[in-house]
């Protein structure tokens, strides 16, 4: 058996400013639960701004996260993506 078909695949896609974007999740079933919760934070923390936008990149979390402190924000301002990710 292959490994990968041992494992769960969440997946996310998008196409913004004429790229692509993927956010991939494979995890062990057993395990998703959890894995799941952390993911969908981050998915739903992404934000993409549109060319030509001079924005902030402020290091601020969405006020619909709840524990903030165990996320860190990850910013890139070449590519116009920011994400919260967790701190461990």
């Amino acid at each position: 058996m292959n490994y990968f078909q041992k494992l769960k695949q969440t997946e996310y896609v998008t196409i913004a400013n004429g790229k692509l974007y993927q956010l991939i999740l494979w995890s062990n079933p057993s395990k998703s639960t959890e894995t799941n919760l952390i993911f969908e934070r981050m998915v739903s923390s992404f934000d993409i701004f549109p060319k030509g936008t001079t924005n902030d990149f402020s290091n601020t979390l969405h006020e619909a996260d709840e524990t903030s402190e165990d996320f860190s924000v990850y910013k890139n301002s070449t590519f116009g993506i920011k994400i919260n990710y967790p701190k461990n």
